[in-house]
């Protein structure tokens, strides 16, 4: 095999291939150069191509980015001497095998170094065993070398076979160079179209001037050519094709991505809503259980304090015909605390229901307190008479400070209500105030017992009304209660259904990204085998 490195063709091939490095040198600038300056790279390697196999430029890896033979333009050769010939730092000549059973001389030498990154080319040059001329030489010397030896063995004198001998080399000399033309000239024909077929031209065929069996290869040669033209029309038909849809695909995917993400990003912020949502009806869930606790809480004290307001009550009525000139004046002041509980009714018509027992529950609380204060004072002025009247009156107090105790726990809890309820206060002052001077005539009159007895009824009666409106509150509230816990119900539901659409979002929006990569893909390659297509020469 060392033997073909020291032919005079091996070494004529390394030079050329020197020659053509220095002249392609100053268009390789950056990766991007064998784009720009594809066309120049290809006819200067195409002209200097001439009988040698191959013309490539690679790269240290094997990477062919310039190759006469288009169809193994960006192969990678990464066999041994095809990865020797890429890092060559000086030029190279080897032995190389092809895998189509061809043994060639393989020239290489650096052409340029760019941005770290070299460029080697690579030239192939395949040197031939004669056979055609020897052999033809052998048909011309052979029949003649014969019939010169047959003048030894027939009677024919040495001068008729000289004669005979020279006259057969003679004429099979000229019919073996018409033989020798006529193969030549097909088989470099067949060599000249193989090679621009080769090169990506297409359009070039063996113009045959016969239909003999020898000339057959040619019409053969120009099969594969109409072939191959049809497949790389069809193929860059496609590919164009292709090209288009898997653009239309990309731009699609994009837009669906980017709808998919910001409809994602939308239903993660609803998810988030929706939890915070469900916390807040929890929390007003267990606001509301804590509202109905006191509530009812506040209804045992009211049954007691009841009873001992019964009691007073009784014993106010003992009382009753001392404070008969006081009537007149006492019916005044239940006009005016009538008055007041009509104020009151008019401002509990703007607030809901409970707002407005509640509200009820406060004015009649401090009514009693007032009530009950007047009655301590009163029993203080009756001395031992009314004493047991000071007991039940400051039960009575109690049980009304515990009232608005309680109730300003719940104003506390309602406070979006607190500047309607402000009127119905200052009513209940007003009514106070005429109270007072209700209070101021019976203290005139020296009726105490009386109002004692007043104060005592219409504490029954607060009571009862507390007592009622307890009920009805707690009867609310545990109705609202159901709702909530009905609404929180729904409320768990529909979150759970949101973080399920969310997780199904966010794979829906994973997938549509993977489909958008797909194209893109689809759109490279299609690119990739418009720009093979193009490598052709078809018209």
């Amino acid at each position: 095999m060392n033997k073909l490195l020291r032919k005079k063709a091996a070494k004529q091939a390394l030079i050329k291939v020197e020659k053509i490095a220095e002249q392609i040198k100053p268009l390789i600038q950056n990766d991007a150069s064998f784009d720009t300056s594809y066309g120049n790279f290809h006819t200067i390697l195409d002209e200097a191509l001439k009988r040698d196999e191959y013309l490539v430029i690679v790269d240290t890896e094997g990477t062919s980015y310039i190759h006469t033979n288009r169809l193994l333009e960006g192969t990678k050769f990464d066999d041994q001497v095809g990865l020797q010939a890429a890092n060559t730092k000086e030029p190279l000549l080897q032995v190389y095998e092809r895998l189509t059973g061809e043994i060639l001389v393989d020239g290489s030498c650096p052409i340029v170094e760019v941005n770290g990154k070299q460029y080697n080319l690579r030239i192939g040059r395949i040197i031939h065993q004669k056979f055609i001329i020897p052999f033809l030489s052998a048909v011309t010397i052979v029949p003649a070398i014969s019939v010169f030896l047959s003048t030894f063995l027939l009677p024919i004198s040495i001068e008729t076979g000289l004669i005979v001998a020279g006259i057969s080399f003679v004429v099979t000399a000229i019919f073996t160079i018409i033989l020798y033309k006529y193969l030549m000239n097909g088989i470099n024909s067949w060599h000249r179209v193989t090679r621009k077929i080769s090169a990506g031209d297409l359009t070039v065929e063996v113009k045959n001037r016969s239909r003999s069996e020898f000339h057959q290869i040619g019409f053969e040669i120009n099969k594969m050519a109409i072939g191959m033209k049809k497949i790389i029309a069809e193929l860059g038909g496609s590919s164009q094709v292709i090209n288009k849809v898997s653009y239309d695909q990309a731009e699609e995917s994009a837009r669906l991505s980017n709808t998919f993400t910001q409809f994602g990003n939308t239903m993660q912020s609803f998810q988030a809503g929706a939890e915070n949502q469900l916390a807040s009806l929890q929390s007003a869930s267990a606001m509301v259980q804590t509202m109905i606790r006191g509530v009812r809480e506040m209804d045992d004290q009211i049954e007691g304090t009841l009873s001992i307001s019964e009691e007073a009550s009784i014993a106010a009525k003992e009382g009753s015909k001392a404070i008969i000139n006081s009537e007149q004046k006492m019916h005044q002041l239940e006009e005016a605390v009538n008055n007041s509980a009509r104020k009151i009714a008019q401002v509990a018509e703007d607030v809901n229901n409970v707002i407005q027992k509640v509200s009820s529950i406060t004015q009649i609380a401090e009514q009693t307190n007032l009530l009950a204060l007047n009655a301590s004072i009163e029993a203080a002025r009756a001395g031992d008479a009314g004493s047991g009247f000071s007991v039940v009156a400051t039960e009575v107090r109690k049980l009304a400070e515990d009232t608005n105790e309680f109730a300003s726990d719940i104003f506390t809890q309602l406070e979006k209500t607190r500047e309607e309820m402000q009127e119905a206060v200052e009513h209940v002052e007003a009514n106070t105030y005429a109270i007072r001077e209700g209070v101021e005539i019976v203290q005139i009159a020296g009726s105490s017992i009386e109002q004692l007895n007043d104060a005592s009824i219409q504490s029954k009666e607060a009571i009862v009304h507390n007592s009622r409106y307890a009920d009805e509150l707690t009867k609310d509230g545990e109705q609202l209660e159901k709702i909530i816990e009905e609404i929180n119900r729904i409320a768990e539901s529909f979150t759970e259904q949101v973080i399920k659409t969310v997780s199904h979002m966010d794979d829906q929006i994973e997938g549509i990204h993977h489909l958008a990569v797909d194209a893109e893909t689809l759109t490279n390659q299609a690119n990739n085998l418009n720009r093979t297509v193009h490598k052709f020469t078809l018209s």
